[in-house]
């Protein structure tokens, strides 16, 4: 018995269901799209598309050429491809490139770690008392 088709998980995502290809429909072609925010503090500073290529290895190279500039407070790139099962096109943020914030400590290690001081200070007077 001769196969239809070929049962496939979509490259571009790794939780999309699966889907069918038939040969009568041709493989999706994946775009990499380049945004930048400006590096300026203007409250009107809004993404801009700087370009869009075919290769992610490409994508990278201009992104990161971008980020090194120094022009950009951040650099994304976005993968579209055109998604069969739901006929429409898809946009995900892919890599993304940004100017180390401070780091913050998440509100749980915080709260292990002021518990853990507590804990140490009672022991402490504790012990001295003894």
């Amino acid at each position: 018995m001769a196969k239809s088709g070929i049962s496939k998980q979509h490259p571009a995502t790794q939780h999309a269901d699966s889907w069918t290809h038939h040969e009568s429909q041709p493989l999706t072609q994946i775009e990499y799209n380049i945004y930048s925010f400006s590096n300026d503090d203007n409250p009107r500073a809004c993404w801009q598309k700087c370009g869009s290529v075919s290769q992610p290895q490409s994508a990278i190279i201009h992104a990161q050429a971008l980020f090194k500039s120094g022009q950009y407070k951040k650099v994304e790139i976005k993968q579209r491809y055109f998604d069969p099962q739901a006929q429409r096109n898809i946009d995900e943020t892919w890599h993304v490139l940004e100017k180390n914030k401070r780091l913050s400590m998440p509100s749980s290690w915080t709260l292990m770690i002021s518990g853990l001081m507590a804990i140490l200070a009672f022991s402490l007077a504790y012990l001295l008392t003894l």
